[in-house]
């Protein structure tokens, strides 16, 4: 099951960034401030949290404290845009677990998130191999995303049997099978740091290939 996280951060392009990086392998819940943040927190169950410092209402800062008296072992990764001296510092002692500066770089993200996932400072992978995994599970999320949208859409009667249909439909086939053959490409070679989300992500591509053989079918009667 992917991990949840709650992601904090009152500018709508920081907050699309991180999504982007994401949202392929967790299951994300949004705020836009410290409070909003905190309520839903004393609520739900979280994996790790990621906040911003600076926000309305209620700050990072602020908000990372009152998490700290109620729980002590979640991970939690802040970010600024204003990296003066001693705001790491800052943040490490009011109880974050990572640190980091804006502009957010996909790769630095994405491997604290890993190093907590995987409970160790070092992975056993490279950028390369991280951001060529990175782009594989954005793709098949925004494929998956597409393909049921397109098939909920046909069975809603909102669209008519055409050329350009087929046309779409065959793309997307195409797109789905490279995609699968990257993946499973990949499988023999899988650093161990990356094995929970391969799997999940190989989980999402089964999902994805339902919908696949669906429209196949629909393609077939065109």
């Amino acid at each position: 099951m992917k991990k949840r996280i709650l992601v904090v951060e009152d500018e709508d392009m920081n907050m699309d960034y991180i999504q982007s990086v994401l949202a392929p392998i967790s299951n994300l819940t949004l705020r836009y401030n410290g409070q909003e943040a905190l309520d839903i927190f004393n609520s739900e169950p979280f994996d790790i949290v990621i906040t911003d410092l600076q926000m309305p209402v209620m700050s990072g800062y602020e908000m990372v404290k009152r998490i700290r008296e109620v729980d002590k072992d979640i991970p939690i990764i802040v970010t600024t845009a204003y990296a003066m001296a001693g705001d790491k510092e800052k943040a490490l002692e009011i109880g974050a677990t990572d640190y980091i500066s804006k502009p957010i770089q996909s790769y630095l993200l994405l491997r604290s998130v890993l190093r907590i996932l995987n409970n160790s400072e070092d992975l056993d992978t490279t950028k390369d191999e991280l951001m060529s995994f990175l782009r594989l599970a954005r793709s098949n999320h925004i494929m998956q995303r597409k393909v049921n949208l397109l098939h909920r859409s046909f069975l809603e009667n909102e669209l008519h049997m055409s050329n350009e249909l087929k046309s779409e439909i065959s793309w997307h086939i195409s797109r789905y099978q490279n995609n699968k053959a990257q993946l499973l490409q990949m499988k023999s070679n899988i650093p161990k740091s990356l094995e929970t989300i391969y799997k999940e992500l190989y989980f999402e591509f089964l999902e994805t290939e339902n919908i696949i053989d669906k429209l196949k079918l629909i393609h077939d009667k065109i």
